[in-house]
């Protein structure tokens, strides 16, 4: 696989991405941001061919990859012909794992995440995180903050950062207002 994914890397091709053998139509949509020995980073496209922030999943959850089909040109095309863009900036040249890097970023730009466990889901605010840890500020549905989580990270299947589903929440988060009783 490791060499299917470096050829969408350096070609710079949208390739659909499988990682669930017990459903067959789920899977990521977009290019290769990096990967390493044991993960892969996924600029992810919505299926409208937007932007859907990125998914960081470890390589070996990979079953297969489809590239240069019907689909993935057209996801191409839209993304191009919306102008999106990825602008996940993380040194090409660092050593630390995708995770770590992945982390950063998300704190650095105040993104919302999804930690994905194999029953249950969390999403917030990384506070913190360490070596074996991740302090997550904890976002409801409905946008209000609901304490903290503390997570080790070998539990975590999947990473997602900023997808449609985290932008929702930051943007209730930011105006929740909008729920509020007061002067009704």
């Amino acid at each position: 696989m490791k060499k299917h994914i470096n050829h969408c890397f350096e070609k710079r091709i949208v390739a659909s991405f499988y990682c669930d053998p017990d459903d067959s139509e789920k899977h990521y949509t977009g290019y290769v941001e990096k990967f390493d020995e044991s993960e892969l980073l996924i600029a992810h496209i919505s299926p409208n061919g937007y932007y859907d922030g990125y998914i960081l999943r470890h390589i070996d959850d990979v079953y297969r990859i489809d590239y240069e089909s019907d689909y993935e040109k057209k996801i191409e095309k839209l993304y191009k012909a919306k102008n999106q863009a990825h602008t996940f900036s993380i040194s090409k040249a660092s050593d630390e794992p995708l995770f770590y890097q992945s982390l950063k970023y998300a704190k650095e730009n105040r993104l919302v995440i999804s930690l994905i466990f194999a029953n249950s889901q969390i999403s917030g605010t990384v506070n913190d995180y360490n070596d074996d840890t991740v302090f997550l500020c904890c976002i409801n549905d409905y946008g209000f903050e609901d304490g903290i989580s503390v997570v080790k990270i070998d539990d975590v299947l999947v990473l997602e950062i900023d997808t449609e589903y985290e932008q929702n929440l930051k943007i209730l988060l930011e105006d929740r207002t909008r729920f509020s009783c007061i002067d009704k």
